[in-house]
């Protein structure tokens, strides 16, 4: 299984590192080696396989590999 992290922190920013083969970082590049913030401010983040979930309010924005849903 392809490995990243996803980190929050209190003001809603979103830092990622890690395997971005598939975009689950939302961010160019395959391999992402440093704590990169992510374009993106939301209330929760959700990852998991190869995609990432993030909660802005009522919206649910996805990124990352997309054949199983």
């Amino acid at each position: 299984r392809l490995k990243y992290t996803l980190i929050q922190i209190g003001d809603r920013k979103v830092f990622g590192f890690g395997c971005n083969q598939f975009g689950q970082l939302a961010a160019t590049g395959v391999s992402v080696t440093e704590p990169s913030q992510i374009q993106i401010t939301c209330e929760r983040i959700f990852a998991g396989g190869n995609q990432s979930l993030f909660q802005q309010g009522e919206n649910i924005l996805a990124c990352g590999d997309n054949r199983k849903g």
